[in-house]
């Protein structure tokens, strides 16, 4: 218990000193797989628990358990623990540090905020043949509900660009109640094999302006004609466009160390204009997007 103790204490200085050009490796030999447990973030809830440095958060919780307290925890550490310390971060990431745990105004991310998104690689079957279609989802909330909608869907040679939207159906645009919940995210979206099919009701899963669209439409006919079936997601990311000025991206790294789970691959200080043209590429563009203009 105080090995484990030291080396949450000397992984925080470590995070908070340094820049990640380095591995302490005299620690390294010492890790178990209930420590790497310890440490992951294992779900985007518990990155944005982190984040915000929620009193109860899991590495809080586990801490006041383990040792009694927590009170050696502090938000800057536990922002810069989210970075993916294997690659080469600049001043950016003291600078949004700063910004977001900043006392005076203090920053969070909330997960009923509709401004991010998990961009997901989904395997759909279309005509026996397996392909790989991107969709981009986010939270929305209505009358107090939260539920997962299908925001952006990516392009693909099974789409005709040339033609304009199809007239809808009467029961397009009416719902029935169903909905992806807020947990399907850590299922991979599975819960998408028995949602979209032939007797669904677009309005339920799909956001109306994309419903709207040449690609969306096509993408709903296809699968109310049977002709395209969701399979599995086989990787995600999640795209943050909450925080003023910044946008940044959160991918799983799976690895024998502290710094695993949900981590920050790219962060980006952007004006508005810049932040609206990468959610535009982020939902329209997606079978190119990489994060970048």
């Amino acid at each position: 218990m105080h090995t484990a103790k030291s080396l949450l204490l000397l992984l925080l200085a470590f995070i908070s000193t340094s820049g990640w050009t380095q591995v302490v490796g005299s620690i390294q030999n010492t890790k178990s797989d209930k420590s790497y447990f310890f440490y992951e973030v294992k779900l985007i809830d518990e990155f944005i628990e982190r984040f915000n440095d929620e009193p109860n958060s899991y590495i809080r919780r586990q801490s006041r358990s383990l040792y009694g307290t927590d009170s050696f925890i502090t938000r800057r550490q536990l922002i810069k623990s989210l970075f993916n310390k294997k690659q080469q971060w600049g001043q950016e990431v003291n600078l949004f540090t700063s910004s977001v745990s900043d006392t005076t105004n203090p920053l969070y991310l909330s997960f009923t905020d509709s401004n991010w998104f998990v961009l997901a690689q989904c395997v759909f079957l279309h005509n026996n043949q397996r392909i790989t279609l991107p969709l981009a989802l986010h939270i929305t909330t209505i009358e107090g509900g939260s539920k997962w909608m299908i925001a952006g869907i990516g392009n693909s040679s099974i789409f005709d660009s040339t033609l304009p939207p199809g007239l809808p159906t009467e029961d397009y645009y009416t719902t029935t109640g169903d909905y992806i919940p807020t947990s399907s995210h850590g299922t991979n979206f599975v819960t998408l094999t028995q949602l979209l099919n032939k007797s669904m009701h677009p309005a339920d899963f799909f956001e109306p302006y994309l419903m709207a669209t040449a690609r969306g439409h096509q993408f709903i006919e296809l699968l109310q004609h049977e002709k395209l079936a969701f399979k599995h997601v086989s990787q995600m990311s999640f795209h943050f466009f909450t925080i003023p000025g910044w946008f940044f991206t959160v991918s799983s790294y799976k690895r024998k160390e502290d710094n695993r789970g949900w981590l920050i691959s790219s962060l980006r200080q952007v004006d508005a204009v810049s932040k609206a043209k990468l959610k535009e590429h982020l939902l329209y563009y997606l079978h190119e997007y990489k994060g970048e203009l």
